[in-house]
């Protein structure tokens, strides 16, 4: 994984358009896109969002406190479909990525 400012760089607004420039950028290059189940939940508002799930494969994890809130949206008829994972066991922490953003959980780490 990296942290980059990708999205200043190609003056993208939206998901969409950041994943259209990476894989413009770097054909040879396989990307999946990795979302807490509280991205899961929105996604249906996301700009794009059913283009976005056919141009790249998502993994959605367990997060508390939404553990298996997709049940009541959109998202969740893509549930068994070839590119879209779900992670629902297992370990979780209730860690925002804003949070290691600003390393506010460093001790985790």
């Amino acid at each position: 994984m990296l942290a980059t400012n990708i999205e200043t760089q190609v003056g993208s607004r939206y998901s969409l358009q950041t994943v259209r420039a990476l894989k413009a950028r770097f054909p040879q290059t396989r990307f999946i896109w990795i979302a807490g189940m509280d991205n899961a939940t929105l996604f249906h508002r996301w700009d794009g969002w059913r283009n976005l799930l056919r141009i790249i494969p998502f993994a959605f994890f367990n997060r508390p406190p939404l553990m298996m809130a997709v049940n009541t949206n959109a998202i969740r008829m893509y549930r068994g479909k070839k590119d879209v994972q779900w992670h629902l066991k297992g370990k979780t922490r209730n860690i925002s990525s804003t949070a290691l953003r600003h390393k506010k959980i460093a001790r985790f780490f």
